[in-house]
């Protein structure tokens, strides 16, 4: 199915899957209609506050997606998008199958990644997270937009916390460039 290709990137995963199960035009994406299709389940819990949500799986079973049932849609969002993001790296992306039925795991996240159990299998968490915002906030699509909107208006568009906006345009540099893009304008 979704093999590992650009060594693994999880943008190129999450591109791949948006644009198979999603489609490119369409926001706020839903992470819990792509993991339907994938079969993954996606569930409330009131779990323990400093954590975002947890994903497991046991060998022969169903992966299961847990999000905190009292946190806001843009969380849930985030929280479902970044458990797939785990399922992807731990199951799927190495065999290139389903059928994995040897692999399980379990993992919690945290809302805070400096935590105590945030730096347990760290390129695991970062391989989640940037699978996440690439799944929910498409880079090209950021770029695109990033110029014209405030963060808020991003953060609406894309149904994502301000937060992630803001970690996402990090990480394409595009505050710099939009520093820039100020400057060139005011001149």
């Amino acid at each position: 199915m979704y093999q590992s290709s650009e060594l693994g990137s999880a943008g190129f995963l999450a591109e791949s899957i948006r644009h198979d199960l999603w489609g490119d035009a369409r926001f706020p994406v839903d992470p819990v209609t792509i993991c339907r299709e994938l079969d993954v389940a996606v569930k409330q819990s009131n779990l323990p506050s400093e954590l975002l949500g947890a994903s497991a799986r046991n060998v022969n079973d169903k992966p299961v997606i847990i999000v905190q049932s009292g946190d806001s849609d843009s969380l849930k969002r985030i929280a479902c998008a970044q458990g797939l993001g785990y399922y992807i790296n731990k199951v799927v992306q190495f065999d290139g199958s389903e059928n994995s039925e040897n692999k399980s795991y379990r993992i919690a996240y945290y809302r805070d990644e400096t935590s105590a159990g945030a730096q347990d299998a760290a390129s695991d968490h970062a391989f989640a997270r940037d699978f996440a915002l690439d799944l929910l906030i498409p880079p090209d699509k950021l770029a695109s937009l990033f110029y014209e909107r405030t963060i808020i208006q991003l953060s609406l568009f894309f149904g994502v916390p301000p937060s992630a906006i803001e970690s996402q345009a990090q990480a394409l540099n595009l505050h710099t460039r939009k520093s820039k893009h100020a400057q060139q304008q005011t001149a």
